[in-house]
């Protein structure tokens, strides 16, 4: 059904168009007086050369608007995601700090790394060498 319709819309736009083709030729005749059309003296190399310059600088146009795109669109998606990436270490470390400190005491390490820190004055390493 859908296709049908999509090739209802392209029929009713190629009868429109011829439509308002034949309207407007046949105003511009009354109205035009019969003015022939005249010819230009182009050869179609010339015609040729015109067609590929204008297609070149079009594609040089379009070409220099991605790049300016692509160039702003970079530095909007890195700024947006080092933002979020901030925002959501802000959000989710107090979580995770509770989780380990929770974990640590558990087992148990949490007590012997705040006593070493502690007894050892902080000269110390846990190798037990000094620390420098």
């Amino acid at each position: 059904m859908r296709k049908l319709y999509e090739l209802l819309k392209i029929a009713i736009g190629v009868v429109v168009g011829a439509g308002l083709v034949v309207f407007l030729n046949v105003n511009l005749h009354l109205f035009n007086s019969g003015a022939a059309v005249q010819t230009v003296g182009m050869s179609y190399a010339d015609l040729a050369a015109i067609n590929l310059t204008v297609a070149t600088v079009v594609l040089g146009a379009v070409a220099l608007i991605v790049g300016v795109v692509a160039i702003f669109g970079f530095q909007i998606i890195r700024s947006e995601s080092v933002s979020n990436a901030e925002k959501r270490v802000l959000e989710e470390m107090p979580e995770i700090l509770r989780r380990e400190l929770g974990q640590m005491e558990k087992n148990g390490q949490l007590t012997s790394a705040l006593e070493r820190a502690i007894y050892s004055g902080g000269l110390e390493d846990d190798d037990g060498g000094t620390a420098s």
